[in-house]
């Protein structure tokens, strides 16, 4: 109930430690477009792997690489730049233990999904 106030109040996007007067939790929050998916069984499953994902970049790291590409094209009369710019971020590391606490249509057409653990 604690866990579920707290996000009542302030908006959490992303993975965030939340500290409760006598635990700490781990909270992740994920929203997702619902015609995206072909089934809410499918949208639940990459809720639930992005959910990790975000976790394990807050309690492992990751390393975040950039790399931008500046590209020239010329015609009989005009020049063409266009500017790409690609960013990767890796994370290892291993996460269990993390449970639904809601999947909820707060604005149409979107599911937001919340996730939660003892940290």
């Amino acid at each position: 109930e604690f866990v579920t106030e707290i996000i009542k109040k302030k908006s959490i996007d992303g993975a965030r430690i939340i500290s409760a007067p006598s635990n700490k939790y781990i909270v992740s929050m994920i929203t997702l477009e619902n015609v995206k998916y072909t089934t809410t069984e499918m949208r639940d499953k990459v809720a639930f792997m992005k959910a990790k994902q975000l976790v394990n970049s807050l309690v492992n790291g990751s390393t975040i690489t950039s790399e931008q590409i500046i590209r020239t094209d010329e015609s009989d009369n005009r020049t063409e730049i266009t500017n790409t710019e690609i960013v990767k971020e890796r994370a290892m590391g291993f996460i269990q233990g993390l449970e639904l606490l809601f999947g909820k249509e707060f604005t149409p057409n979107k599911t937001t999904y919340v996730y939660y653990s003892k940290f």
